[in-house]
């Protein structure tokens, strides 16, 4: 029988072959990965206001990626955290503060929640996209603005929508996955 004082070749091996360091840095990422992507910067600088996608006529999109490093395809889309929602006549407001996507960085796809609630108004024609469990994980599903006072209080999936059109009159919003 083997003495338990005197380390075994296989825990000798171990201990002296693989460094320590590198086991705590992917430690450290992966803890960022599991705490969650979302993140509040009510410090940080953010938006005044809610801007539309392609907002004004005549401007163009940039050139290069946004500061947030996200694709030019995507650098000026509009994000939002829901908050809440209520039925007003046949429209739909929605308070939200805004939120930006962050597409680099080692927790790199999540958005950045900042201070700041907004109204939004969603009309009637409105396509509204929320994502919901299928069998096969996670999928999207369109409901009528109306709907959306109900669901937005039992979301799990960070209430993070894509908004297009003016804060008057919101055409779409898609509802983002973020892992």
């Amino acid at each position: 029988m083997a003495d338990p004082a005197v380390p075994s070749v296989a825990w000798s091996h171990v201990t002296t072959r693989l460094p320590i360091v590198p086991v705590l840095v992917v430690l450290a990422a992966l803890t960022g990965v599991l705490a969650g992507c979302e993140h509040d910067v009510s410090s940080a600088s953010s938006p005044s206001s809610v801007s539309t996608t392609g907002s004004s006529a005549g401007s163009s999109p940039p050139a290069t990626a946004s500061a947030t490093g996200c694709p030019e395809a995507i650098a000026d889309n509009t994000y939002v955290r829901a908050e809440s929602a209520r039925v007003e006549g046949s429209a739909v407001v929605v308070t939200a503060d805004p939120a930006e996507r962050v597409c680099e960085g080692p927790n790199n796809g999540h958005y950045e929640v900042a201070a700041g609630a907004e109204q939004l108004t969603v009309t009637s024609s409105a396509t509204v996209t929320v994502l919901t469990t299928t069998t096969n994980g996670i999928g999207h599903r369109t409901v009528a603005a109306t709907e959306l006072p109900e669901r937005l209080p039992d979301d799990r999936f960070g209430r993070i929508f894509l908004v297009q059109g003016p804060p008057s009159a919101v055409t779409s919003l898609e509802e983002q996955y973020h892992p």
